[in-house]
């Protein structure tokens, strides 16, 4: 009865609540659900509120102690669609592989550029968001996130992991008030969230997700 229950509840979240939440909320087109697997196109400034709100809802209907695991790939549009399926399977199998059994993997393929990745888990997606916006309102120096993940690339594996945390702090701070000012409203993003997650991610992880969260922002279309 336990097995049927829970059988029940799977078909009730793929069959009931997830075309309303990729079509109907977040703009996308469902190309499969079954259980607790879904595949799915959706637009770039929607791909990642969808992801979240699947989980959300995932939860809701079997339990709050259910996960789920995402893996979140952002391509061209010419870009052959069997590449990216397999870039979607691998990134699901890295997000509960290296980030957690609640989390997603958001891998970023650039037409012509180097791939980028970042993940955590589900809390993340709100800072995301935040950054995202901050980029597109030009509250942030569009050439934070190139310059900081340049300082991130030339001194991390050549120096002590144990100091340069402190040093790549330091950096990180000069880096993002050096052109948006002292504003009070930046000054507190960058004390609560900024720092947050610095200290919580590894640091090509962290330096990776401004990256992208940079390049999201360039593409996104209001």
């Amino acid at each position: 009865s336990i097995h049927q229950a829970f059988s029940r509840k799977l078909s009730q979240f793929a069959l009931e609540e997830v075309r309303k939440i990729v079509e109907d909320e977040h703009y996308g087109k469902l190309i499969y659900a079954g259980g607790d697997d879904v595949l799915a196109f959706l637009p770039i400034e929607e791909v990642l509120k969808c992801a979240y709100d699947l989980q959300e809802k995932f939860k809701e209907v079997l339990s709050p102690k259910a996960s789920m695991s995402a893996g979140i790939v952002i391509v061209h549009h010419k870009y052959p669609l069997y590449l990216a399926l397999e870039e979607v399977n691998n990134a699901e199998k890295k997000a509960k592989k290296h980030y957690g059994k609640n989390a997603f993997c958001l891998r970023f393929l650039s037409h012509g550029g180097e791939p980028r990745e970042c993940g955590g888990n589900w809390e993340l997606v709100e800072f995301i968001d935040e950054l995202i916006c901050k980029f597109k309102n030009e509250e942030i120096s569009s050439n934070f996130a190139y310059e900081y993940l340049e300082i991130v690339e030339e001194l991390y594996d050549k120096n002590d992991k144990s100091k340069i945390r402190e040093i790549l702090k330091s950096e990180l701070k000069r880096v993002f008030f050096r052109k948006v000012g002292d504003k009070d409203i930046i000054k507190k993003f960058f004390q609560e969230q900024v720092l947050k997650w610095f200290n919580e991610l590894d640091i090509y992880n962290f330096a990776n997700l401004l990256l992208i969260c940079r390049k999201i922002a360039g593409e996104v279309r209001v």
